[in-house]
């Protein structure tokens, strides 16, 4: 295991390559969160729905360390949030900077769920509904909500199906098959869309039609490709050999996603594979995504004999949607 003065050095070091490539133009997550919100802005346009976005700073989980009545993001996680909610309010949407109100309201108390846990912890999720209602009912819509008014041919259609689903919703809850209907029939109306695609494949592979479920989760690398994670669900039920060449895909799709490339790495492990398990979690080691899997990774590569740290540098900390990797390069962004 790594001391506590070598983790804190690591953790940090990975911390800031994540913050200064997040705001990259040509960097994977910020491809990705243009398009969640070209996704979202569309589906605004076609529903009427009003939607608001609410930032939350990094969490301190050390209880001896920052709070919020001293907390000072790093200069370059100031400025990634600021680009963030720059970029969001280029497409219209209203923002809610959280740091503002927990420096406001939290004080001293300790604002994350644990101390291995650096997410937002019940306290922080009750002062951020309460930044949220402030905002929807004073800031923007000091006289009342906005009515959604829907408007296209196939809202009427649409319109009629979520009303009797709303009635029916304990059935459709614990029932598959008119779920399969209903993804079905919306898909139908809306082929290109990537969140009903993502349900319908989500449905059919529990029902276990894993062709058809497996043809959907694929074809979201064409409709959304950072949205393509969710397929790699039906991987799990292939045999060893499809499975490899299914990750191998996944992560020639989306090369951001860690968690192919560890399953890849431990399943080279286990079938005796060394020379390319040792590729695997070496490309890990420099590619983590968070402190975990480069732990996970080190202590891999020792055990298997292989630990070069020549080879994995805290200076090369990056993410794999940047560079052409093992399984090569990240797809150009889809033109709109």
């Amino acid at each position: 295991k790594m001391r506590k003065a070598e983790e804190k050095k690591y953790a940090h070091a990975l911390l800031v390559s994540e913050e200064k490539r997040m705001i990259r133009p040509d960097s994977f997550e910020l491809r990705f969160y243009r398009e969640v919100l070209e996704a979202l802005a569309e589906w605004r346009k076609r529903t009427g729905v009003p939607v608001l976005f609410l930032s939350f700073p990094l969490m301190d989980s050390n209880p001896r360390g920052n709070n919020f009545e001293n907390y000072t993001l790093p200069n370059q996680a100031n400025e990634n949030l600021e680009r963030m909610a720059a970029i969001a309010k280029t497409y219209g949407f209203p923002l809610v900077n959280m740091i503002e109100v927990l420096r406001q309201k939290a004080a001293g108390r300790y604002m994350a769920v644990s101390e291995h846990d650096g997410h937002p912890n019940p306290l922080s999720h009750e002062l951020a509904a309460e930044a949220l209602h402030d905002a929807i009912t004073r800031v923007l819509f000091p006289k009342g909500l906005p009515t959604p008014r829907p408007a296209g041919p196939k809202w009427a259609q649409e319109l009629s199906m979520r009303q009797k689903a709303a009635r029916s919703w304990p059935f459709y809850n614990q029932n598959l098959a008119p779920q399969k209907a209903f993804f079905t029939e919306l898909h139908r109306l809306y082929p290109e869309s990537p969140w009903i695609t993502f349900q319908l494949a989500f449905v059919l592979e529990y029902l276990g039609d894993l062709k058809e479920s497996r043809r959907l989760y694929e074809s979201l690398a064409q409709l959304a490709p950072g949205l393509a994670a969710p397929w790699y669900y039906a991987g799990h039920r292939l045999p060893d050999p499809e499975r490899e060449a299914y990750l191998k895909k996944m992560l020639a799709i989306l090369p951001d996603d860690t968690f192919s490339l560890s399953e890849l790495a431990h399943m080279y492990g286990w079938q005796h594979r060394k020379e390319e398990s040792c590729r695997a979690y070496t490309e890990l080691a420099r590619h983590p995504g968070f402190l975990g899997n480069f732990s996970a990774a080190v202590a891999a590569l020792k055990d298997l004999g292989c630990y070069d740290p020549n080879a994995i540098k805290i200076s090369d900390f990056q993410g794999r949607g940047d560079l052409a990797g093992a399984y090569g390069p990240a797809p150009p962004s889809p033109k709109r």
